[in-house]
């Protein structure tokens, strides 16, 4: 089945978390094994400091690490301290190390975040529609939502990341946000 995504489907990575997505670590080893050398397996943690998630992931050789609900440039410095602190240069120069711009906070100071030297270690932004729109009371596909997801995704352009965008993506609204929103990327359940 990962061939076929990988193929057929264009699929370049699994996304899994110890978030909301309450994925074991050993689930994750198991996925991970099952799609060596075909897919790198991406990790959305706990949280900006999951310190342990962090630890155990990146013991495995995890393909990535996203930290949800960096809200703020303080969030960000501490993610990216944790990173410093636990992963081995090498390791985390070659690994994905995203963020989630999930809120309206996050929308709200995303310049700021961006801005930060801590940014630099950064390759990698998903704007999270889902949490985005429920923290202004919005569907995903709502015109102010839309326009939050471009704005972030453009300013993580400009600051040389790859955006993924993710939240209710469906085949109807696929092509309406590629052709609006550009992202690098689509997350798709």
């Amino acid at each position: 089945m990962a061939e076929e995504l990988k193929d057929r489907y264009g699929c370049i990575a699994v996304k899994l978390g110890t978030e909301v997505e309450d994925c074991s670590f050993e689930y994750i080893a198991w996925v991970q094994k099952l799609v060596s050398g075909l897919l790198p397996v991406v990790v959305k943690i706990g949280g900006p400091e999951a310190r342990n998630d962090i630890r155990q992931l990146s013991r495995m050789g995890i393909g990535g690490l996203i930290a949800p609900m960096v809200e703020s440039p303080y969030g960000l410095v501490k993610y990216v301290t944790a990173l410093r602190d636990i992963v081995e240069p090498t390791q985390r120069q070659k690994m994905i190390k995203g963020i989630n711009a999930e809120t309206v906070n996050c929308y709200r100071r995303i310049d700021e975040i961006l801005g930060m030297p801590e940014a630099k270690e950064l390759n990698q932004v998903t704007v999270g529609r889902g949490d985005l729109s429920e923290s202004v009371g919005k569907k995903v596909d709502d015109p102010e939502v839309m326009k939050m997801t471009t704005e972030i995704t453009k300013k993580a352009q400009a600051a040389g990341l790859v955006v993924s965008v993710g939240g209710g993506i469906t085949p109807a609204n696929a092509k309406r946000l590629v052709e609006q929103v550009k992202p690098d990327k689509i997350n798709s359940r």
